[in-house]
């Protein structure tokens, strides 16, 4: 069993992080010990509302702060302000802790390659957290082969709905250029709309504010990068360098408002809500994302099409099932299981694994997590010197550059 300390809990502790350690405790995998903010925790649905919390000075080390857990071992989970991930990291894992990552994982260039020398000299301590990569698009993952059949992916009962389906499931591994034939295209779309997802008031300043590393490109971005460098093998590699993509961007004049009037940000410094990135493959295959909020008007559109000659993937991302298609029939769904609660379960139980010496994946996912931090940092450096145009909420996505 192991022990957990989470620093951060905001948003993503709440909706996220504290349903799936419930589950995992009641299973047994882990203890929670405390949490760790720079201000007091709103009350727990999930996990004991005694459990302990610790209030963190602006000054703090982390390592002190928790000096006294040393000889249980915790593994603590980074998921406060992102400008504070590197140097946090490298604080508890000088001083023998291990440590999961919330994305995105840092927010310079110069912190990212301490990042890599970090994960380099400190093997086995550190993880990086991705919710799309080990979660929403798994059934995408499968196809490719990417999944081990003895992980808890394919065995346990908390990740593919129907357990009667693994023969089927095993199956699939694998077979993606079967399936579609030669690679076409690729498209992902993360545009979120309804509810507290298609907004940023509950969220920290850090998301709002370039100078922290704010914007959308940090925050959704590395979800929709992520597949390109999984399906390298069949799509052909992508440059992290960006030097022939292209990127557009938008902000939305609610976020503006919210911005001066909530943070007092000057308008230089306000991040965009609304991006479309473009490039192409070492094959010459086509790639188009689109990601953003404050769309009140249009549906939350959460999906990846993959195509190929002979057919196509659609990873619905919003309500997590794959409909596979030969030419244009549909000739098979994978679903995900689909509740709050177990949303952040396959996420950390990953971590867990990785900490034992059982990585579920037959991929690196070190380099695809970096390779995809990395990339979404250029694009970012990219967007910068470009204009953001402002749209309004609600405002139709095709006519937002028109």
């Amino acid at each position: 069993m192991e022990n957990i300390v989470v620093v951060g809990t905001g948003d993503v502790f709440h909706r996220f992080i504290a349903p799936s350690l419930e589950i995992l405790e009641y299973q047994r995998f882990l203890k929670t010990l405390a949490t760790i903010d720079i201000k007091p925790r709103a009350r727990l649905e999930h996990l004991s509302d005694n459990l302990e919390h610790r209030i963190r000075t602006s000054d703090e080390e982390l390592s002190s702060l928790i000096s006294d857990f040393k000889g249980d071992n915790p593994v603590v989970i980074l998921a406060h302000d992102s400008d504070h991930h590197y140097s946090d990291a490298e604080d508890l894992v000088s001083n023998g802790f291990r440590v999961m990552i919330e994305k995105p994982y840092v927010t310079r260039q110069r912190d990212l390659e301490k990042l890599r020398g970090l994960i380099s000299q400190n093997p086995g301590k550190i993880f990086l957290m991705e919710y799309y990569l080990t979660r929403k698009m798994i059934p995408v993952f499968l196809l490719s082969g990417a999944i081990k059949p003895e992980s808890f992916y394919l065995l346990g009962e908390e990740v593919f709905l129907l357990r009667e389906n693994r023969p089927a499931l095993v199956n699939s591994l694998g077979k993606l250029k079967e399936i579609l034939g030669e690679p076409h295209s690729l498209t992902l779309k993360i545009i979120e709309s309804s509810g507290d997802s298609g907004k940023l008031e509950h969220r920290g300043v850090h998301v709002f504010d370039t100078r922290r590393g704010g914007g959308m490109i940090q925050d959704m971005g590395i979800h929709a990068l992520m597949p390109l460098f999984v399906f390298q093998d069949y799509i052909g590699e992508t440059s992290v360098s960006f030097e022939h993509g292209d990127v557009d961007v938008a902000r939305s004049k609610e976020f503006y408002e919210a911005c001066k009037s909530k943070y007092n940000i000057s308008e230089e410094f306000v991040a965009e809500t609304y991006a479309e990135i473009g490039m192409k493959t070492s094959k010459g295959i086509p790639v188009k994302i689109a990601i953003g909020k404050y769309m009140a008007e249009a549906p939350t559109q959460k999906n990846m099409v993959l195509r190929g000659n002979q057919g196509k993937i659609d990873m619905n991302m919003h309500e997590n099932f794959m409909n596979i298609y030969r030419g244009n029939t549909l000739v098979d769904r994978i679903d995900l299981i689909n509740t709050r609660r177990n949303r952040y379960y396959p996420v950390i139980r990953t971590g867990l694994e990785f900490f034992n010496g059982n990585n579920p994946f037959l991929i690196d996912l070190f380099q695809i997590t970096l390779n995809a931090q990395q990339l979404t940092l250029n694009i970012l450096e990219k967007a910068r010197g470009r204009q953001l145009v402002t749209y309004s909420n609600g405002q139709p996505i095709n006519q937002i550059f028109n």
